[in-house]
């Protein structure tokens, strides 16, 4: 009688996650994106940043040193579960899908919540 003994290894992931996926806000105002993270015990967290898009990659800027929101972005988050964005002087431009990237020592690659947060800028409200 052979037996095949059989190790199973349980690979516990980091995840992202973001509630609610989409949010509409007027120009000119503020928006908060609520954003938590998970990642595998014994990692520890060496990159996260939020970035405009869905793929990050050469034009994926940390929004905190990307131009365009300078001065206008602020995260909320610490480095253990929550990443919450702040974009205040809303522009049209905004308008887009936001994502979370972040890495520890062990994954540097990382993870990434997918689709992101959409953000729909409208105009200002008129009176």
């Amino acid at each position: 009688v052979n037996w095949m003994r059989l190790n199973i290894i349980l690979v516990d992931n980091g995840s992202v996650t973001y509630t609610p996926r989409r949010v509409c806000s007027l120009e000119g105002s503020s928006v908060t994106m609520p954003c938590s993270y998970t990642f595998p015990k014994g990692h520890k967290v060496t990159t996260a940043f939020w970035f405009k898009g869905q793929v990050p990659g050469a034009e994926s800027l940390d929004l905190n040193l990307n131009p365009e929101y300078k001065g206008r972005v602020e995260y909320l988050g610490d480095s253990n579960q929550l990443c919450t964005l702040r974009i205040t002087d809303l522009r049209e431009s905004d308008s887009g899908t936001y994502s979370f990237l972040f890495g520890t020592d062990v994954n540097p690659g990382g993870w990434m919540g997918n689709p992101g947060v959409r953000l729909n800028v409208t105009g200002k409200a008129t009176a």
